[in-house]
């Protein structure tokens, strides 16, 4: 559990730093790419509580 929470963490770090590295980018791009970082740690999460 602690793990998969380690992991979920790790995961939207990275998300969220690419998502600002693309600051200069459409508003709107920066939300789908966050959101989609947000659907795949909720997958995660999901998959480690079973």
């Amino acid at each position: 559990m602690l793990a998969g929470v380690a992991i979920a963490s790790s995961n939207a770090s990275i998300c969220w730093s690419n998502g600002l590295q693309h600051n200069q980018a459409r508003t709107e791009e920066i939300f789908n790419t966050l959101f989609s970082c947000v659907k795949t740690i909720a997958r995660l999460a999901r998959s480690f509580m079973g």
